[in-house]
C-alpha cells in the first residue's frame, strides 16, 4: 500500500471515529435528557478518590423447562459467587462498593427499575433483553458482562450486546460457560473465579479511563 492510500484510509478511520462519537454523544445526550425529566435521577460520577463501585447481578426465573430458558438461570449459590467478587475488589486499593442482585420479571413499576439501573457501574447478567438496562446506566462509566451458556445450547453464535455497549462507551465482557456445566433442573453454572477477575479487571479500567471511547481509536 502507497502513502497515499495509507493516508486516505487513516482519513476514513478518523472519519468515522468521529461519526461514531458524535452518534454516541447525541443518543446518550438525548437518552440522559429524559432519563433525568421522567424519572428524576441524578448522575454518579466514578474518582479515584473513595470510589464506590456499585455492581448489579440480574437474575432470570426458569420460566419453562425448554433449554432456551433453563440454560440461562444461573445456578450457582449466590454468596459464593458474591465471595469471590469481594475477595477480588478487595485486592484494589481505596475503593468501596456495592454488589446488588435483581430480578425484575417480580418488579410492577418500570421507574423502579431505571432508578436501580442508573447509577450501577458494572452490570452483569445472561445473554437476553434484561441486558437492554445498559441504556439507563449512567453515562460517565460503565462495563458489561454479558454471560452465556456453554456452547452446546447455541447462545454463543450470537453477536450479543457487545456493540450496544461499545456504541454507548461502555466496556464490554463476554463469559462463555464451561462445557457440561448447564444442568437441566438448575441451570448454568459460570466459574465464579473467571467472573470475579472480569469484575476486577473491568473495575481497574473504569478507575483508570471511564469510557471504553476514550480509551480506544477505532
Amino acid at each position: 500500500m502507497n502513502s497515499w492510500n495509507l493516508n486516505m484510509e487513516f482519513k476514513s478511520m478518523g472519519k468515522q471515529l468521529l461519526t461514531r462519537l458524535a452518534y454516541a454523544g447525541t443518543f446518550m445526550e438525548l437518552n440522559q435528557s429524559y432519563l433525568m425529566e421522567h424519572h428524576s435521577l441524578q448522575n454518579h460520577n466514578i474518582t479515584t478518590k473513595d470510589v464506590n463501585i456499585r455492581i448489579m447481578i440480574l437474575m432470570r426465573r426458569k420460566t419453562s423447562s425448554t433449554k432456551h430458558s433453563s440454560s440461562r438461570v444461573l445456578a450457582n449459590k449466590l454468596n459464593k459467587i458474591i465471595g469471590h467478587i469481594i475477595l477480588a475488589l478487595k485486592a484494589i486499593e481505596n475503593i468501596s462498593f456495592q454488589i446488588v442482585t435483581a430480578d425484575f420479571s417480580g418488579w410492577n413499576v418500570f421507574s423502579s427499575q431505571v432508578a436501580l439501573s442508573h447509577n450501577i457501574d458494572i452490570l452483569i447478567g445472561f445473554h437476553g433483553a434484561g441486558i437492554n438496562h445498559m441504556f439507563h446506566m449512567n453515562p460517565n462509566c460503565c462495563g458489561v458482562i454479558e454471560l452465556f451458556p456453554e456452547e452446546k445450547m447455541g447462545f454463543t453464535s450470537r453477536v450479543g450486546y457487545g456493540n450496544h455497549a461499545r456504541f454507548l462507551g461502555y466496556y464490554y465482557e463476554r463469559i462463555v460457560a464451561f462445557q457440561n456445566s448447564f444442568f437441566k433442573s438448575k441451570g448454568t453454572f459460570i466459574q465464579s473465579s473467571i467472573l470475579a477477575q472480569a469484575i476486577q479487571n473491568m473495575t481497574l479500567l473504569l478507575l483508570s479511563k471511564s469510557t471504553y471511547l476514550m480509551s480506544n481509536t477505532i
